[in-house]
């Protein structure tokens, strides 16, 4: 059964979200739009771009953050919220979950979604880069 929450009340508008990843907007279903300001359309491939919101109040966020902050806990505090199925439309809550960089970068690894061998990950605080020998940057 799909709850809403209410996550975000200005003075002009009050946002909710539910638990299958849908928006509302004072009452009104709200039509998300891919990150980089592209439309939503129906494609055969899977969505390369994640769906976003525009506040207007000073806030933007992407949907599955709205969803994994308002409905799934973190008490390990993880810093990313992962795909399950790799689907970045699916923002359902049982496809979500909280993952650390290194976490999420591995399973981007596992189910496919970078191309080229997997790679083993080292990650400090700031920075998480593949192993091995770095490569020269361009000037």
């Amino acid at each position: 059964m799909e709850q809403w929450k209410t996550f975000r009340k200005t003075d002009r508008s009050t946002w909710e979200v539910s638990t299958h990843g849908r928006i509302k907007k004072n009452g009104e279903l709200y039509t998300p739009y891919q990150k980089g300001g592209h439309p939503l359309k129906e494609t055969s491939k899977k969505p390369t771009r994640y769906l976003c919101l525009s506040l207007n109040e000073p806030y933007n966020g992407y949907i599955h953050k709205i969803v994994a902050h308002t409905f799934i806990p973190n008490p390990e505090n993880k810093a990313t919220v992962n795909h399950i199925d790799g689907d970045k439309h699916n923002n359902h809550i049982d496809n979500l979950e909280w993952a650390s960089h290194k976490e999420n970068l591995q399973h981007a690894f596992d189910v496919g979604l970078n191309p080229g061998r997997p790679k083993k990950y080292k990650v400090n605080k700031l920075f998480t880069w593949p192993v091995g020998r770095p490569k020269k940057l361009k000037q």
